[in-house]
């Protein structure tokens, strides 16, 4: 038998960073509806419940059954790329308009966003806004924005919100429970 020439031999090549899923994900009943580099969505069952999205989702690439649902999804986290190479979320993004068509999200997360224009999505029916690594020009806008989301009951936030925010929104809204990314974690308030 002759040996075949590496020309030959098919190659595969991977072009997407690879999914790790926890067992329990399973278990509890979610499943992947649909990947995309742009996107991911997750069910529970065959419904929409959480969509992972770069600025660059549109909902006309879904599948058509998912798309159908897409707007009723309960969580949202964006985040500026799905790269996991450090060095390209260094560049934040801005809020995509399309953020306001999901009027049933209650949890918003934005990673390497620049938030000057949270106080469009004043309409959103949010229980919980999370930042991530997150940018803003107005102090006093981005407070205002915050407390304009009737019903929101968590803000959390990380390291890259400037000292002293968190205690003004406090003082403009004492009933929002306010924590840092590790409190909010701890006391399993992630529904993710």
């Amino acid at each position: 038998m002759q040996k075949p020439k590496q020309d030959t031999i098919p190659k595969t090549v991977l072009k997407y960073t690879t999914v790790n899923v926890d067992p329990g994900f399973f278990e509890s009943g979610r499943k992947i509806l649909a990947l995309d580099p742009k996107y991911a969505v997750i069910g529970k069952g065959d419904k929409p419940y959480i969509l992972y999205a770069t600025p660059k989702f549109t909902a006309n690439t879904l599948p058509p059954a998912i798309a159908r649902q897409i707007y009723n999804v309960k969580n949202i986290v964006l985040q500026s790329t799905f790269d996991s190479d450090p060095a390209s979320k260094k560049e934040q993004e801005h809020i995509p308009d399309w953020v306001v068509n999901f009027t049933q999200v209650s949890s918003l997360t934005f990673d390497y966003f620049v938030l000057d224009r949270l106080g469009s999505l004043k309409a959103l029916p949010l229980k919980h806004l999370i930042i991530r690594d997150c940018k803003f020009s107005d102090r006093r806008q981005l407070i205002e924005a915050i407390n304009q989301f009737k019903e929101l009951k968590y803000f959390v936030f990380d390291q890259s919100l400037p000292s002293g925010v968190a205690d003004d929104v406090r003082r403009q809204n004492p009933k929002l429970i306010i924590l840092t990314q590790e409190e909010y974690l701890a006391k399993g308030l992630a529904d993710l």
